[in-house]
């Protein structure tokens, strides 16, 4: 999407995508230039559709943070409410078998549509273990 003018002093201004911005004036990033050229100038907009790739938007998001408590490992991570995305913890002992593990969640914050989680799993009598969030389309 471009920024367009169509007066010189900045007046009238609207964003949008456009099939030909000649005559109008774009900001070239210190000054406003008149679009010129023989052929059609158009401006850029590229759409994508969100809602295929809400799983990856949500790990993305996720950030997890480990730590320790007594016996306990913890993931803290961001979780986002109100979309159909679920949230696992996953144990393996090799980076190569993952299973899920049972949680103790504790909610820390909740801001909008995303709450801070707290995910704890119990340690005692097992030997170490890498931790991650999966995130599932629903």
């Amino acid at each position: 999407m471009a920024t367009i003018r169509k007066t010189r002093d900045g007046s009238n201004p609207f964003t949008g995508a456009l099939f030909d911005t000649r005559g109008l004036y774009a900001w070239n990033g210190s000054q406003w230039d008149q679009v010129t050229g023989a052929n059609a100038v158009p401006s850029g907009f590229y759409p994508t559709r969100i809602s295929t790739k809400l799983a990856w938007i949500a790990s993305v998001v996720a950030s997890p943070v480990g730590g320790h408590e007594s016996n306990f490992a913890t993931l803290t991570y961001t979780k986002l409410l109100d979309i159909p995305v679920s949230y696992s913890v996953e144990q393996s002992t090799d980076l190569l078998y993952w299973t899920t593990v049972s949680t103790i969640d504790e909610t820390i914050s909740i801001s909008g549509n995303s709450a801070v989680v707290k995910s704890k799993v119990d340690m005692t009598g097992l030997s170490p273990l890498f931790l991650r969030i999966r995130t599932t389309q629903q």
